[in-house]
């Protein structure tokens, strides 16, 4: 059964979301290898549209269903909700068959998101907020089907965004980070500060399979399916390769032609896999490593001397 989606709480903890159940994992106890992920299973009904936001290193999900409500895998439940309230004062909520954001950091009143648009259907929704002050950087990633391209609206503190790609692309999957956004399609990846209203591409390469943001979005990083990974970092108005090296082995597919569903944290130490089990895979991620639940800050003085 295809996952909906893979968040991360914490820095400590993931989530993974399918259509009739979602589990629970810790990632503070993993041995330093390639390993099943134990989690805390809970049955649930969810079907929607995913709609996953980041503040920092922390991540929330909703699904948007057909009956416009918002449900919300928490720890030990489902939160069912008729508006969403995020950080920072963002609304979200349904109005004529379609998902208005309003609040603090959208330009403008609001910022409308259709079911459909010029023929495609909404697929998932992905923010990233700033709480003080206030901003928000979102995309919406529309699909008419796997060989008829795909559209993305996005918006930024600056304007719009608006992409269309008429490619044969399968299994698409967008990153926000503050400034930023990447598609990583079948064998293609772009990337590019929002407000530069355009992407450029990174990487083509038939084995890509995963990327993922750090929180500031400075640092990019992508996982080929031979078990390396490239690392890219925002330089001088452009992401620039600056890593690729082999990593951990990724487990075998339980199918030649399966598709493995592959998030990465946004502390890019880990990589969650999830195809016949569910596998976290140790990343060498360029970032310290984040403080502690209830701890201090652990770049305070490095910040002071710097």
């Amino acid at each position: 059964m295809s996952v909906v989606e893979i968040f991360f709480p914490t820095p400590f903890r993931v989530v993974v979301v399918w259509p009739n159940r979602y589990g629970v994992g810790n990632l503070q106890c993993l041995p330093e290898e390639v390993a099943p992920l134990p989690l805390e299973m809970r049955l649930a009904h969810l079907e929607g549209v995913p709609i996953r936001w980041r503040v920092g290193a922390r991540e929330g999900l909703a699904l948007w269903n057909r009956r416009g409500v918002f449900l919300i895998p928490r720890s030990t439940h489902v939160q069912v909700e008729q508006e969403l309230l995020l950080p920072g004062g963002l609304r979200i909520q349904e109005e004529n068959n379609g998902l208005v954001l309003a609040g603090p950091g959208i330009p403008g009143e609001k910022w409308v998101l259709t079911r459909d648009f010029q023929g495609k259907h909404l697929e998932r929704v992905v923010l990233a907020l700033r709480a003080d002050p206030p901003a928000v950087w979102a995309a919406g990633l529309y699909s008419g089907g796997p060989y008829v391209g795909f559209a993305v609206q996005a918006f930024h503190p600056g304007g719009m965004l608006d992409l269309k790609v008429q490619l044969p692309i399968v299994n698409v999957r967008p990153e926000v980070a503050p400034g930023f956004l990447a598609i990583l399609g079948e064998d293609l990846l772009w990337a590019g500060g929002m407000d530069q209203n355009s992407l450029a591409l990174l990487l083509e390469d038939k084995k890509l399979i995963g990327l993922g943001f750090s929180p500031r979005g400075r640092w990019l990083v992508a996982l080929r399916e031979d078990s390396s990974s490239f690392m890219w970092r925002w330089a001088r108005e452009a992401f620039r390769l600056v890593r690729h090296e082999e990593i951990a082995g990724l487990p075998e597919k339980s199918h030649p032609y399966s598709l493995w569903s592959i998030r990465i944290a946004p502390s890019l130490k880990w990589a969650i896999c999830v195809d016949h089990g569910v596998w976290a895979i140790p990343l060498p991620s360029p970032l310290p490593p984040p403080p502690k639940e209830g701890g201090k800050p652990q770049e305070t003085l490095r910040r002071i001397l710097l």
